[in-house]
């Protein structure tokens, strides 16, 4: 082989790489790590449902409008971004795209959210899907096409 053929070689770009491989999040480390997200997001809606009890007529009507779609836009916002909820990241527990092991972004993750709702409305059988999924994949997480991850 001539030196050339060397010459024009190059490693490959990091993106052409094939995602690491990861373990896949358990059952109950999914609970758990809903359940904190719970927690956060019941905190985050407190003082809407506070102001909201406290007024009256239409102003309480928008209170309790707000105090439902803010909370929701911000775990959308950090599951898109971060892969969950500060507790979340924290346990390790993250919401990544199934192909590429990315962060999902806002809007999938609000698509991934309202399936959520979807899924816990048909007897939580969309939640204990995941028991059958070779992926341990729930409704949502087909919906948006992601895994939960254990890092």
């Amino acid at each position: 082989m001539s030196d050339e053929s060397f010459s024009d070689w190059s490693p490959p770009a990091l993106h052409d790489a094939a995602p690491m491989p990861e373990s896949l999040a358990g059952f109950w480390a999914r609970v758990g790590a809903h359940i904190c997200d719970g927690i956060l997001l019941f905190f985050i809606a407190v003082p809407f449902n506070i102001i909201s009890a406290l007024s009256a007529g239409a102003s309480s009507t928008i209170v309790s409008l707000v105090g439902v779609v803010v909370p929701i836009a911000i775990y959308a916002h950090w599951i898109g971004a971060k892969g969950g909820s500060p507790w979340r990241v924290r346990l390790g527990i993250l919401i990544l795209d199934k192909n590429d092991m990315s962060y999902i972004g806002t809007r999938r993750a609000l698509l991934r959210i309202l399936v959520s709702y979807i899924s816990g409305l048909v007897l939580l059988i969309g939640y204990l899907w995941m028991i059958i999924d070779n992926k341990n994949q729930t409704w949502h997480d087909k919906a948006a096409n992601t895994i939960v991850v254990k890092r």
